[in-house]
């Protein structure tokens, strides 16, 4: 009675993309009257949408009064292909994460930390203008949620709930 499992999982056709199937599994542990941890696993699917497939623009900055041309290709444009470009696959990722809730009887108080960390495949961005280091550091997701809530009974009808919240991630 105090131990929680989920299980959880999708499966979806695309016509343009093939088949894929996503899962989910989800722990929760009471280590107490008022402590519990949590944890997750799961996987991630998205395909690319007309807009990522199609998108292009043209913009002209200038840089010490001479015009410069900034293109964006997409990605079937042969000149997107001479620079390396190809098809665009769909975006798959693995995501865990991992906390605790304290929530201590009849306090009105209650906080949760919590770790994630997302590691994305195939991310689907606009690439560098050729001219800065390589996006890799773009293709993970980390970081970690605080959150805390305190609610003061006035009444027995009247409240205030406070809340505060950080967030760090990268």
């Amino acid at each position: 009675e105090h131990w929680l499992v989920s299980l959880a999982g999708r499966f979806e056709d695309y016509s343009d993309f093939g088949n894929d199937s996503t899962l989910k599994l989800a722990t929760r542990v009471e280590l107490g009257s008022d402590f519990a941890a949590r944890a997750s696993v799961s996987t991630g699917f998205r395909a690319p949408h007309l807009a990522q497939e199609w998108f292009s623009s043209t913009a002209t900055n200038f840089i010490g009064g001479v015009p410069f041309d900034i293109l964006t290709f997409p990605v079937s444009n042969p000149a997107a292909i001479a620079l390396g470009a190809s098809s665009l696959q769909p975006e798959k990722s693995t995501n865990w994460s991992g906390g605790f809730t304290w929530n201590p009887k009849n306090s009105g108080f209650s906080a949760s930390i919590d770790y994630y960390h997302i590691k994305i495949n195939d991310r689907i961005v606009l690439s560098s203008n050729f001219t800065s280091a390589p996006i890799i550091a773009l293709l993970a997701t980390q970081g970690v949620d605080v959150s805390g809530r305190y609610v003061l009974r006035t009444s027995d009808v009247g409240k205030f709930t406070f809340t505060a919240g950080y967030n760090h991630n990268t």
